[in-house]
């Protein structure tokens, strides 16, 4: 809530899942919620919030592309994501399901996206296989 405050217009969730943001937080009606996951995840949360009657807030995006494709970020620009414009990445308890060498090639994507990021660190005594 405090970067739409501050004027970020664009919240880029990764991995969302069944996050809601968009329905859930007061969030500005000129700003988007880009939602990045599977194409199977957007089908069962479309059905919930139909039959649940929900609205979002603001501009609601979703983007199914898979994190692990190196194309995802390009299938965000064609989605409507402008990459000179502030950006909030949220990246909540998605990190730990991915190996050391993917998790890195996300946070560098991210930070040479710019804007504010969100992350869920999680440390396990071994990486996931």
């Amino acid at each position: 809530m405090k970067a739409s405050s501050n004027g970020v217009r664009q919240i880029v969730i990764v991995g969302t899942g069944l996050d809601g943001r968009a329905f859930r937080l007061p969030l500005p009606t000129d700003a988007t919620t880009f939602e990045i996951d599977r194409a199977d995840i957007f089908e069962l949360e479309d059905t919930l919030l139909t039959e649940a009657g929900l609205l979002p807030h603001c501009r609601r995006q979703t983007i199914a592309a898979d994190i692990a494709d190196p194309e995802w970020i390009a299938a965000l620009s064609l989605g409507g994501w402008q990459h000179d414009q502030p950006t909030l990445w949220l990246l909540e308890g998605l990190l730990i399901y991915l190996s050391v060498d993917p998790r890195t090639f996300r946070v560098e994507t991210l930070r040479g996206a710019g804007g504010l990021q969100c992350v869920t660190y999680s440390r396990w005594d071994r990486a996931p296989e």
